[in-house]
């Protein structure tokens, strides 16, 4: 069962060259269906299943903005904005502490919760992927778990502004996000241990700057043939299990450009044309953003990045 709610206030200033409109909606599911994971002696690895009592809330506020900033005969600027604060929470969970998502969700939290061990950084003696020993024990075990953020977006948006001189058009779109998410490191893992060298993937060339002496401080660690042990608070095998794996995400994008030229219309009948417009068009031209070596929309190192596009073209209409 589903139950939504939505209200929304819309305002016009300035005789509608304002246009203001916000929204604050709440979508509440119960009884999700899904694969529940099982035992792969069983037979099967997941049954499809409802999960009775569950409940999942996301709510959140949606904001948008169109202005017309300037208008003139020959010159005029227009600009659309929104942005959007989603939240996610598991609100209910009968039995959640003997069931099969124990050690995945939090009653109160997202969905997309990060629980993993507390990455320190990389030893500049030892060279090694360090973690925080959170359960006191001196060794690396389930206890050193932690709850560590989420993965989804603390808010996102764009900005589209359209800009006309004469025969002249302007159209640009930004694109932005606020969120952590995985980083390069992730994609050397192989069930959750980092690869040490000698594995068969591509790398970004940040993997050319690991730890090589005392001393150093390095985002990577030193080179090794082999996987540290499982127990222990040092190296590869724990740090799979780490916030190393995890990075700020965020990015601003500037998505697509339309440059566009429409002769005049009194010339465009001379030559039996109705209109003529020369054009040329643009997608991710530029991103900034702080994440290293992988793209941060599409997030993992094995999957194609929105491609940098430029085209150009001829309108007759006859």
């Amino acid at each position: 069962m589903n139950k939504k709610l939505e209200v929304a206030l819309e305002l016009g200033l300035l005789k509608d060259r304002i246009l203001f409109t916000t929204a604050y909606y709440q979508n509440r599911s119960n009884d999700p269906l899904v694969n529940y994971p099982l035992p792969s002696m069983t037979g099967f690895t997941t049954v499809t299943a409802n999960l009775a009592g569950v409940m999942v809330e996301n709510k959140g506020w949606e904001l948008s903005v169109a202005a017309e900033n300037f208008k003139r005969k020959n010159f005029s600027w227009t600009s659309n904005f929104n942005i959007t604060f989603p939240t996610n929470k598991l609100l209910r969970f009968p039995g959640l502490a003997q069931s099969s998502y124990a050690t995945t969700y939090k009653l109160g939290r997202s969905l997309n919760v990060i629980r993993a061990a507390r990455y320190t950084g990389v030893d500049p003696v030892t060279g090694l992927f360090t973690i925080e020993d959170f359960d006191k024990t001196g060794t690396f075990s389930s206890g050193d778990y932690q709850f560590l953020g989420d993965k989804d977006p603390d808010f996102y948006g764009g900005l589209n502004n359209t800009i006309r001189y004469k025969q002249f058009q302007l159209d640009f779109l930004l694109q932005f996000t606020k969120q952590v998410d995985q980083n390069w490191i992730s994609g050397m893992t192989s069930g959750f241990t980092i690869i040490p060298v000698g594995g068969l993937l591509n790398l970004p060339y940040l993997a050319l700057d690991p730890w090589r002496a005392p001393g150093d401080k390095k985002e990577l660690q030193k080179y090794t043939t082999r996987t540290s042990a499982s127990t222990s608070l040092q190296g590869n095998y724990a740090a799979g299990y780490s916030s190393a794996l995890y990075t700020d995400a965020s990015y601003l994008r500037l998505k697509n450009v339309n440059l566009s030229y429409t002769l005049p219309s009194a010339i465009a009948r001379k030559i039996k044309m109705q209109s003529v417009q020369v054009y040329t068009q643009a997608q991710n031209l530029l991103t900034f953003t702080n994440r290293k070596g992988m793209d941060p929309e599409t997030v993992f190192l094995y999957k194609t990045p929105p491609l940098r596009t430029v085209t150009a073209g001829l309108q007759l209409n006859f």
